[in-house]
């Protein structure tokens, strides 16, 4: 069965059942590429004889959705897709008629047309709005001081997500207002081509990550290209915008903790 405490409270609550002799093992959630684990604060909080660094049963199950939940989840893309497209739509129109739009200013347009959408709750995370060359800065967050002028001279870069009732969404999406040079329409291409690759690849159960990543890069390595980030990763259903234990990842880390990992999609 599931108990809920209030975030106060679970550090009492960990070293009262810490204290029974019954208790045997407590599942910490372990650090990776795409998450911290679990703090310090709780981690004291259970003895070294039943810490458990592991994927938990429950992180498993979460990472498995019903049909009911998949359904849900692609209802708060749809919603979130018609958000963007409504926001470019009108980016591009007020870049083309001369307007003034920063970063930062964008972000806030983009803010409003999802708050249009039903059951929205908010942003999933930071969004990284980022135009020429900020877009090469891996998870860079304009500030007042960084904020580039948004124009038809260059690529624009946005990844950013909505929380829904019915779901968490995290999307990336690379425009330019103007006339690309040839190296961007080749960059672009072969991005797209790995992408590609990578939704319609079929793999056996229980394929490694590492393995299914380096698809999605092998366009990209053709031209001598490559980004210095992870692919994809898991998401949760109004939750975490990274959800493990999925993980795309050149990074292998810890090889005992590669191979506990597992890509659970087909």
């Amino acid at each position: 069965f599931l108990r809920i405490h209030p975030y106060k409270g679970v550090k009492m609550f960990l070293e009262h059942i810490c204290a029974q002799d019954e208790i045997q093992k407590v599942f910490l959630s372990d650090a990776h590429a795409y998450s911290t684990g679990v703090s310090y604060y709780l981690y004291s909080a259970v003895p070294e004889s039943k810490r458990v660094l592991e994927v938990s049963p429950v992180m498993l199950r979460k990472a498995r959705k019903e049909e009911r939940e998949a359904m849900s989840m692609r209802e708060a893309q749809t919603k979130d897709s018609v958000a963007l497209v409504e926001f470019f739509a009108f980016l591009e129109k007020q870049i083309k008629n001369g307007a003034q739009y920063d970063e930062i200013s964008a972000l806030t347009k983009l803010r409003k047309y999802r708050s249009e959408q039903e059951h929205y709750r908010g942003e999933s995370f930071e969004a990284i709005s980022a135009f020429g060359s900020n877009g090469a800065i891996v998870h860079y967050t304009p500030t007042q001081k960084t904020a580039k002028k948004i124009t038809n001279k260059s690529l624009y870069l946005l990844d950013s997500g909505g929380q829904y009732l019915d779901g968490t969404t995290d999307v990336t999406r690379t425009l330019h207002f103007g006339t690309p040079t040839q190296f961007q329409i080749e960059a672009y291409t072969r991005v797209l081509q790995g992408v590609i690759d990578l939704a319609t690849l079929i793999f056996p159960w229980g394929m490694r990550d590492i393995f299914v990543d380096i698809i999605a890069r092998r366009p990209l390595y053709d031209s001598g290209l490559d980004y210095g980030h992870g692919t994809g990763h898991g998401i949760g259903l109004y939750l975490n915008v990274h959800e493990g234990p999925t993980l795309l990842s050149m990074h292998e880390g810890d090889s005992s903790q590669i191979e506990r990992r597992t890509v659970f999609f087909r």
